[in-house]
């Protein structure tokens, strides 16, 4: 019976430092992803990191794009060959005509709909 109880403790101890190495794990994965560490940025009055001119490829069709976003909230969008598309920032919600798009930090720059703009 002592023998039993010892394997069923020693079973419960090795899931225990497995499920903690796994976690660790987790964590160490989320603070070296390619964005950097998460954080919550909806409870932030300003949306500072926001704020400024970033370059990158639209996630959907793959086009080059330089979008700038000012602090009263006004959004201008340039695609190479094509005339400049306005819209509004507000949150984390950039809008530019049909088009409504989630926005994060991430490493400097943003990320919209998945895809990474530099400064």
């Amino acid at each position: 019976m002592n023998k039993l109880i010892g394997c069923l403790a020693l079973a419960a101890g090795l899931a225990a430092t497995a499920n903690a190495i796994a976690g660790a794990s987790d964590v160490r994965l989320a603070q070296n992803s390619w964005y950097g560490p998460s954080h919550d940025y909806r409870d932030e009055r300003r949306g500072d990191w926001a704020f400024g001119t970033f370059r990158g490829r639209n996630g959907a069709n793959g086009s080059e794009e330089t979008i700038s976003i000012r602090p009263d909230g006004s959004a201008e969008v340039r695609t190479p060959g094509e005339a400049p598309k306005y819209g509004t920032f507000a949150g984390e919600t950039l809008t530019v005509g049909s088009r409504i798009s989630k926005v994060q930090p991430a490493r400097g720059g943003i990320v919209i709909d998945g895809a990474y703009y530099r400064r």
